[in-house]
């Protein structure tokens, strides 16, 4: 091994040749482990092994350039004591006793650019510390170039290296574990920001995702299209349209995925695109009514007259009671309310009859989110036939085990919901109704009747509702 080392610094071009080969060494080596671990590593250990042996390659390929560079970047005494020292006093080289180490070094072959008398570097060069420098420096540039010439690889391995290993795994059990890793890490660590605000993933992840997108396994396929939607990769949104229209299993799945990507005003996603295109299929609207409704809704897909072809289908006296029409009643005035159009005033209002308390308590916070004038007389009329006791349960949109789930309706009085959507309407009649009717009342209305109460007096003062005034006439 010494008489190997030996014979790569002996002469100049020797010396530019291990330099070179070295560096192209550590060049090559780190494009392939960054690949490897990308593209083809299915276990954690081989990737921790890899990385392993990659640092260890770069240490020993930078200290063979280093000590070869190392009469220009130090001085040309640095390497010749080196030589000296570490492989001719304890090698097989030293067979003359008679003869020095320079000598013997020069009966090797060993040749060395000697140093101008002159040369600054003989008075105020510390070679070891110079060396130490560069070594170390070397070390954090080789790893700091990969990083930056790979995608970010360091952070990308410390946040999914390893789970990206999982994704790749034979077993399905395996697979399933690395989505569940990814859910636990939370889109803020996964999701990065460019200057315009622009999310991405790694393309690493994106194409392992998008590939579990066909998994053979049901339950990957299922939980990957979940992680898709919450990733919001537009990537996946053909498969998971694909999956919507040919998996009959998780069509429920895709569609919820689809509804969980971003909302764009100005550009359409491609999500909202295909769930508009997807609309036009009455069977599927109604087969996954439920998932229908609320990812639209997410989207704010404008297919209000889909929606209320779902509404009177399941307000049938048949189904009224049952419970997944239910769940799908509340799904749709929800959506309603999200799509905050004027245009569904009526089935609004017929929501706020409901049968079930849980749709009307929806169709409340829906009239609140309209903000709508001529909305004031059906809340009034709903206010005046509900109940002090009657109390709005929570409700959830369906999602996978595991994560945060989509409140569709806060828990609270539903006396209260309605006084909340009548604070939006701004109606002159109200300072009158809301003396005649303040008694009686859930407390938690009843204050806020009180607060809104004074703030519709204070603009009534100050002339803000005179034109609301005159359209009540009209």
């Amino acid at each position: 091994m010494k008489k190997a080392l030996a014979a790569l610094f002996l002469t100049p071009k020797r010396r530019v040749l291990t330099a070179t080969i070295s560096l192209l060494t550590i060049a090559v080596f780190s494009w392939l482990t960054v690949y490897y671990l990308d593209e083809l590593c299915d276990h954690p250990s081989l990737a921790l092994l890899t990385v392993v042996c990659w640092l260890a390659l770069i240490i020993a390929c930078w200290w063979l350039a280093l000590m070869a560079m190392s009469p220009k970047l130090t001085v040309p005494s640095f390497l010749q004591e080196w030589m000296e020292d570490a492989l001719i006093e304890h090698s097989v080289f030293r067979a003359n006793s008679d003869q020095s180490r320079a000598e013997e070094l020069t009966d090797l072959g060993f040749k060395l650019e000697a140093l101008d008398p002159m040369d600054p570097r003989q008075f105020q060069v510390n070679a070891e510390s110079r060396f130490r420098f560069y070594f170390f420096s070397g070390i954090l540039a080789c790893l700091l170039l990969t990083h930056f010439t790979q995608d970010a690889f360091l952070t990308r391995f410390q946040k999914v290296g390893l789970t990206l290993t999982y994704l790749r795994s034979n077993e399905s059990l395996t697979r399933l574990k690395g989505l569940n890793l990814l859910i636990d890490l939370g889109r803020h660590r996964l999701v990065s920001q460019n200057q315009f605000g622009e999310e991405s993933v790694a393309k690493s992840l994106e194409r392992a995702l998008l590939a579990l997108l066909d998994d053979p396994h049901e339950g990957v396929r299922a939980r990957s299209a979940f992680v898709c939607g919450n990733l919001h990769l537009k990537t996946a949104v053909p498969k998971l349209v694909q999956m919507v229209r040919e998996d009959e299993v998780l069509r429920e799945v895709a569609l919820l995925a689809l509804g969980a990507m971003p909302v764009t005003p100005i550009t359409p996603h491609p999500a909202h695109l295909a769930l508009k295109e997807l609309a036009k299929n009455n069977a599927l609207v109604h087969e996954q009514a439920l998932a229908f409704a609320i990812a639209t809704g997410r989207q704010r897909v404008n297919v209000g007259q889909q929606l209320q072809a779902l509404y009177q289908a399941h307000s049938l006296p048949n189904k009224v009671h049952e419970k997944a029409s239910t769940k799908i009643r509340e799904a749709i005035i929800w959506a309603f309310g999200e799509l905050r159009n004027s245009d569904y005033l009526e089935i609004l209002s017929q929501a706020l009859k409901d049968p079930e308390l849980s749709v009307r308590c929806l169709a409340a916070l829906s009239f609140e989110k309209l903000v709508l004038f001529e909305s004031s007389p059906i809340l009034r009329e709903a206010f005046e036939n509900s109940k002090k006791d009657e109390q709005c349960l929570q409700v959830i949109a369906p999602t996978q085990e595991g994560v945060k789930a989509l409140v569709l309706m806060d828990k609270k009085s539903y006396q209260l919901a309605l006084m909340r959507a009548l604070a939006t309407t701004d109606d002159p009649k109200l300072l009158q109704w809301m003396v005649d009717h303040q008694e009686g009342i859930d407390p938690m209305a009843n204050r806020l009747m009180y607060k809104y109460y004074k703030a519709l007096e204070k603009k009534e003062k100050s002339g803000l509702l005179d034109a609301l005034k005159r359209k009540n006439q009209n």
